[in-house]
This record gives C-alpha cells, sequence and structure tokens, in this order.
C-alpha cells in the first residue's frame, strides 16, 4: 500500500514513512481537496463517526461576548457542561486516547491528577489569505536538503504566506507545519516564567514583555519584500523578577539555523552578548537554562539531528480552547501539589497528528527520542513526550491553546515543560495580575529593526 495514502486513515500504527534528502509539492488533484473534503489547513472537514468530534464550519471568528480588545479574552464556552473527568483510576478505558505523558502524569499524581473533559469545539480559524498562500504552498512548496547542521529546510523560494505543507508526505513536513503555522503575524506578548520546584515551591524566574514576529507572513502585505528565510523574529525584556530586571535577549530565527542569530543584553555588564550556539539542546536562557531551545513551543529549530517519521493520525484527548487558564486569579491557584491546577484546563477530544523524532547516527542531542503531537486543524505541537538515553519518559511538554477570534487564530498561549527525573514544572506562560497578556499588533509596530542587538543595547535599563 502507498504509504502516502496510508498516513490518511485514523489509526496510530500505520505506516513508517522517512524523509528523503528531498520531497516535492503534492499534485493539483490533491492540492483541490483543501477546498472539499479538507480544511484550508489540511485537516478532515467532516467529524468522526460517533460526532463526538464535529465537522469543521469555518471556526471560531466571532469577537467573544464581553471581551474588550486588548485585554484577557474571556472564555467563549463557559457554559458547556462537563462530559466527564478520566483520572488515575478509570484511565484504562480511555488509554487509547491519551498520551503515554499523559498517562504518566496520571499515574503519578492519582489523588490530584485529572482530566476534564468538555464538548469538541474546532475553533481553528485564519485570515483568508492565509488560506489561499497555504493552498498556493500545497503545490509549489517543497522541502530542499542544504545539509550540515540544518538538514531539510523549505525551499524559502516556494514557499511563503502560509501553512508550507498542508497534505504532508513526512515527518519533517510535518514538523515545519508546526514551526511556520498560523498563530498571528505580530504579537504583543507578557507574561511569566514560573518554576514549580522539587519541594513544591513555586518560583518566579521572569516576569517579560515580548514581541513576537512571523515574517514568513509578511506576504500579506502586497509591498512586502520576498521572504528571506527568517522564520521569526522574537524579543524579550524583563521587568521582574528584581535580579533580571533589565535583562533583554532577542532571537532572529531563521529556516536555514546557520543564520539563526540571538543576543543577550546584561544590565549589570552594560553591554550586549551573541549567544553563541542558538540551537538544539543549548539551555534556553530566558528560562535559566529550564529547558533547552529546542523544547520551546513544544519544538523548534532545526530538524537535522533527528530522523523523523510520520507515523499517522489518532483521536487523543487534548487541552485545547482553554481560554479560562487566562484568568487564573494567585499563583497559588496555578498549580496543584506538583502539578497544574486541573480546574483551570479544559480537555477536548480531537484528532492529531503523531510524529516520531529518533536521534541521527552521528548526531548529539541530551534527548535521543521523542514523540510529538500536532494538533490537526492548525498543525500547532499540543505535547512532546521526550526520553531519555534509557529509553525512559523523561520529560512531558506541552503548549496551552486558547481561542483568539481577533487574529482569528488558535494561539498558545503558552509552554510548559516537566520534568520527571527532576520533579519540577517550568511554566512559561503565567498570566496572574497582567491585564493585556496578548495583544495582535500592526506589522509596522514591530519593524525589524527591533530585533537587533542595537535595540537590545538602547532599551537596556542601565
Amino acid at each position: 500500500m502507498n504509504a502516502r495514502v496510508s498516513i490518511q486513515r485514523l489509526s496510530l500504527v500505520l505506516g513508517m514513512i522517512i524523509i528523503p534528502a528531498a520531497w516535492s509539492a503534492t499534485t493539483p488533484e490533491k492540492a483541490a481537496q483543501l477546498k472539499s473534503g479538507l480544511t484550508p489547513f489540511g485537516a478532515q472537514r467532516a467529524g468522526n463517526e460517533d460526532g463526538s468530534i464535529p465537522a469543521w464550519d469555518g471556526g471560531y471568528t466571532s469577537q467573544i461576548a464581553g471581551g474588550i480588545p486588548g485585554e484577557k479574552a474571556p472564555d467563549p464556552f463557559a457554559a458547556d457542561k462537563l462530559l466527564f473527568t478520566i483520572t488515575a483510576q478509570n484511565m484504562a478505558q480511555y488509554a487509547d486516547k491519551l498520551t503515554d505523558g499523559t498517562k504518566v502524569l496520571l499515574k503519578k499524581y492519582p489523588d490530584s491528577y485529572r482530566i476534564d473533559v468538555f464538548p469538541t469545539r474546532r475553533t481553528a480559524a485564519a485570515p483568508q489569505q492565509v488560506y489561499e498562500g497555504t493552498f498556493l504552498n500545497a503545490t509549489r512548496c517543497k522541502l530542499v536538503d542544504i545539509g550540515g547542521e540544518t538538514g531539510l529546510i523549505p525551499d524559502i523560494k516556494s514557499c511563503d504566506g502560509g501553512v508550507p505543507f498542508p497534505i504532508p508526505g513526512s515527518g519533517a513536513e510535518a514538523i515545519w507545519n508546526h514551526q511556520l503555522g498560523w498563530q498571528g503575524h505580530a504579537v504583543r506578548y507578557k507574561f511569566g516564567f514560573q518554576l514549580l520546584a522539587a519541594n513544591g515551591k513555586m518560583v518566579q524566574i521572569g516576569k517579560n514583555t515580548a514581541y513576537d514576529l512571523r515574517p514568513n507572513y509578511d506576504s500579506l502585505d502586497a509591498k512586502s519584500k520576498p521572504w528571506d528565510g527568517v522564520s521569526q523574529y522574537f524579543s524579550i525584556s524583563f521587568q521582574g523578577p528584581p535580579t533580571r530586571v533589565g535583562e533583554a535577549q532577542t532571537f532572529r530565527a531563521n529556516v536555514d539555523t546557520t543564520k539563526t542569530q540571538a543576543w543577550l543584553y546584561f544590565p549589570g555588564q552594560r553591554r550586549t552578548r551573541q549567544l553563541p550556539n542558538p540551537c538544539c539542546d543549548t539551555p534556553n536562557p530566558a528560562a535559566l537554562g529550564a529547558v533547552s531551545l529546542d523544547e520551546i513551543s513544544v519544538f523548534s529549530g532545526p530538524l537535522t539531528r533527528y530522523d523523523w517519521t510520520l507515523v499517522g493520525k489518532q483521536e487523543m484527548y487534548v487541552p485545547y480552547n482553554n481560554n479560562r487558564y487566562l484568568h487564573v486569579p494567585t499563583e497559588a491557584e496555578l498549580v496543584k501539589g506538583k502539578h497544574f491546577n486541573p480546574d483551570w484546563f479544559r480537555w477536548e477530544l480531537h484528532r492529531v497528528w503523531v510524529v516520531d523524532a529518533n536521534l541521527r547516527s552521528g548526531q548529539r542531542n541530551q534527548v535521543p527520542k521523542a514523540r510529538i503531537y500536532l494538533d490537526e486543524d492548525t498543525w500547532q505541537g499540543l505535547f512532546a513526550d521526550r526520553y531519555d538515553a534509557r529509553g525512559e519518559l523523561w520529560k512531558v511538554d506541552g503548549q496551552t491553546l486558547i481561542a483568539s477570534p481577533e487574529a482569528p487564530a488558535v494561539r498558545a498561549a503558552g509552554y510548559y515543560s516537566y520534568d520527571l527525573l527532576a520533579g519540577t514544572l517550568l511554566i512559561a506562560g503565567s498570566f496572574v495580575g497582567i491585564k493585556d497578556p496578548i495583544t495582535y499588533i500592526d506589522r509596522k509596530a514591530a519593524p525589524d529593526s527591533l530585533f537587533t542587538p542595537e535595540a537590545l543595547a538602547s532599551e537596556g535599563i542601565r
């Protein structure tokens, strides 16, 4: 059976698709499905057989009742009734729809960790221009192998303005969909970094303002210059805790990671330093090394260190439409014991793509094996189960997705990482006391010059 056909079936174990040196774009006949049986991003329009996953009807684009632009988005589905709860005691009957990481957390904290399941809402949406760009990408975008430390990347001359591979033929294509997917064009982002230590104490390691820009969507403006491969501009400044006030960092990520650059500003030294290796399992300086750079947002960075396998698609219970998470009133209520407080998490049944990453021969990484779960409707990473050299589950990483109709988009409000061996939880996305955490801004308010070492130095507090 042809592997490219078999992966479309809703089964976890179907075919093993190993990435070639390059992969051509899909055919016009298959691309036409994006306007019929598939959504514009390549998900199945139809619901599942028993109706527990509804059909996609265009997503959520209406203003949320009671919402105020620039302030925390309300929960649009607060009136939904709880369907059922999954606990350590009844998890066996739902095991085929739970990730290994979720099952481990249920077992590890049997008296307090739970999964509250609500009706599935397929809220994914994007501007029409993004849909049109994605449709064009389906037949023109292809992977090229540039070798070295970067490996397979989308061809910047043919991939622009949308999801690059809406009908993926490999694990590499699926991961690039995640990294280049739509979450809005330009965003100002206010959040906190919290670390739940092994002793149960919550430690604030950052209170920040960040600017997140996705230049591969600059083509939404007809006057834009051709895409140069920059996948993300990200600038972050620290307003707390007191030991980090004035610290700042800027990243200019490129699909060709030999061109990725990052700079750090240290107010005590009054100077800007370039991060020598902004890649892979290098500790993330913004999180004080609690996670590596390739753990950001489930996965970030070059694909060259792993062999990627597109395992297939599966129905799974995942956190989704978690606008309620934005409204946690106190840091104490953010967690319960040594894990997130389940009161603030909404879980739904969604179809997800499953992608395996196995360390390539001759490569090095602290994590030799990972399984990554991508949302079918948005391509956003939902979970990553990361294993150590002994084959034991080491880290359970995830993103917190919210409905954001003002973009419109389903956007990650933050990411987190459970270190099962250290007994810690990093929360990159705490919004306690923040009135305006996520604001979509005009591209002109985030010019390229904002993401430079000179801008870091001029903005630094001395």
